[in-house]
């Protein structure tokens, strides 16, 4: 009889329960990110400790566009200008880094001050090194960067990334092994050249420069010390963003330091990986392994961020309980320890990119959805549900409220 009045007692007081508890800080606007998986999609956070149930959650879409998909930017504008463009550089940098770096936020506002303080200084160098484990948000961050200072989302370029925007030029630090040093200098030349003569104010992104041979360091150093090439002169690289990396792999070897340890660990690394050559203009920033906390937050993110990747998803639901489901599960096989962020996106897009790619294969172009995502309790397996809002006549029967 006690145990029947305490229940009765607390399903009273539950709303009032949730109502008082500290809300999370809202990360969340209604706003796609560009070309990413990292989606926003209204709303804060909602997991937290100390809740006494779990409610189902629905995210209701399509989220509205921040820049369309063609252009990012105005059909008309044919050149880049920073200066026009202040205001949309810092939506998109707070946007994109701000809001939407998990789990870095000791460094998301230096590095967005240290790119508007290029746009407002652009003949001052900016040289940004991003260093960390694997999977932490570095490229995340750089493509962020360069899509700010992108006029276009397509790109001249073939080897580069497609979700980075037009301004970004990839050199990456381990392709370049065993190439004779004259064709090493003679292609590293020409593609920076090129790139800064059509994008004056681009990326240059050195990725895992811990890793370059000596001789593509040797090639690299006037991007640092931002000269020209001799032999290209009038050709100023002082306006482009230099952005490093530096990838200390999946063994967790920043796991427990402090950012201040990390950034001596790096400096010493980057010492060592480009010998005398002067790094007093390069800004370091640390990145940390995922806390608990954020692998939660970027489940979450992930989950909600379903509308904004596939637009035919008019809403998702699923338990407030869920991300701390998806987090479980990796922590199983050590996957977050291991993998950190990585690892959580390429999870959900296994449980539900993949199986809805599967489903409007079946289904056609022309379906919107509904998808509620569960766990069931038995196995402890990801399913989902899709229910159809709007389909063709000939795929009603066949595929109206498919669990996947």
């Amino acid at each position: 009889m006690a145990y029947t009045t305490a229940a009765a007692l607390m399903m009273l007081l539950l709303p009032l329960l949730l109502l008082v508890t500290p809300p999370v800080d809202a990360v969340f606007s209604d706003a796609c990110r560009p070309g990413g998986l990292y989606c926003e999609a209204g709303g804060a956070l909602s997991s937290q400790a100390g809740r006494f149930a779990s409610r189902w959650l629905s995210v209701k879409g399509p989220c509205s566009v921040w820049r369309s998909a063609a252009s990012w930017r105005s059909a008309a504008t044919s050149a880049f200008d920073p200066q026009s463009l202040k205001a949309d550089i810092k939506t998109s940098l707070e946007v994109d880094i701000v809001r939407g770096l998990v789990g870095q936020e000791h460094v998301t506002h230096e590095i967005v001050n240290a790119v508007l303080f290029k746009v407002q200084n652009p003949d001052t160098p900016c040289i940004l090194h991003f260093a960390g484990d694997h999977g932490v948000g570095k490229t995340k961050a750089a493509k962020a960067v360069s899509r700010a200072l992108s006029l276009h989302r397509t790109t001249r370029y073939k080897f580069t990334m497609p979700d980075a925007g037009d301004a970004l030029l990839l050199i990456s630090g381990t392709a370049y092994e065993g190439m004779p040093a004259d064709q090493l200098r003679q292609y590293l030349v020409k593609s920076i050249v090129d790139h800064i003569k059509v994008h004056p104010f681009g990326v240059v992104l050195i990725d895992e420069a811990d890793k370059l041979p000596l001789d593509a360091v040797r090639v690299l150093t006037p991007l640092i010390k931002s000269v020209e090439y001799p032999e290209h002169p009038g050709v100023s690289l002082s306006r482009a963003v230099v952005i490093l990396t530096s990838d200390f792999g999946e063994q967790g070897r920043t796991r427990g330091k402090s950012s201040e340890q990390v950034r001596a660990e790096v400096v010493a690394a980057m010492a060592t990986a480009w010998p005398g050559v002067s790094l007093l203009d390069v800004r370091t920033f640390p990145f940390l392994p995922f806390s608990k906390q954020s692998a939660l937050q970027l489940a979450e993110v992930l989950v909600r961020g379903t509308t904004c990747r596939d637009r035919r998803v008019q809403r998702v639901q699923f338990l407030e309980t869920l991300p701390a489901s998806i987090v479980q599960a990796l922590d199983a096989s050590r996957d977050i320890e291991m993998r950190n962020g990585r690892a959580i996106v390429q999870f959900v897009e296994s449980i539900v990119d993949n199986r809805l790619a599967t489903y409007f294969a079946s289904a056609g172009s022309d379906v919107t959805v509904e998808v509620t995502i569960k766990v069931d309790p038995v196995t402890g397996k990801f399913r989902l549900n899709v229910k159809p809002t709007t389909m063709t006549k000939d795929a009603v029967g066949a595929l109206a409220n498919v669990e996947l």
